[in-house]
């Protein structure tokens, strides 16, 4: 029989892992990708529910931080990083070895960040279909991004400004 467990992060948790966040939050690059790739694929291994839940959003944020083509803000690079410290932390405030809810808390500081960069991520998810549809294996660049979505919205306007007047000329 197991039993199961909600827990409601209060405005207060999220106020004391932001000040954790802006605590591992610096400009010095010592978190090494490849430690944060070997940490993605352990989680992977996890029975844990609520674990298995943030790899995709922890997969996303590695993306969007060792993508060179992407120009992300330093604000999104310091919480990217914050979270990726934290994360590699194995005794942090609940210490990685503790079963079941060792992650608890890095799954909490996964979601902080997410929260914090959203805009950002949604864009950079937007840039990377875009790059796959229109790069076609050839150097694609954030002006080239813009440019399409700049195109695709004067498409989009001119294809509406169509019908409303096939169907006005339909109606007279």
């Amino acid at each position: 029989m197991s039993t199961k467990y909600n827990i409601d992060i209060t405005n207060e948790v999220t106020n004391h892992f932001n000040q954790v966040l802006k605590q591992y939050n610096s400009n010095n690059n010592t978190v090494k990708l490849q430690h944060v790739k070997k940490m993605l694929g352990q989680l992977k291994d996890s029975k844990e529910e609520y674990v298995l839940m943030h790899i995709e959003p922890l997969n996303q944020m590695l993306q969007i931080y060792s993508d060179n083509q992407w120009q992300m803000t330093q604000q999104t690079k310091n919480t990217i990083y914050a979270a990726f410290s934290y994360l590699l932390q194995e005794d942090d405030l609940i210490p990685d070895t503790i079963p079941v809810i060792g992650l608890l808390d890095d799954c909490i500081v996964i979601d902080i960040a997410i929260n914090k960069i959203y805009q950002e991520l949604t864009s950079f998810r937007d840039f990377s279909r875009c790059r796959t549809v229109y790069a076609k294996g050839k150097q694609f660049a954030v002006n080239d991004w813009s440019k399409i979505k700049k195109f695709e919205a004067t498409s989009h306007l001119r294809n509406r400004r169509n019908r409303r007047n096939s169907l006005s000329n339909l109606l007279r």
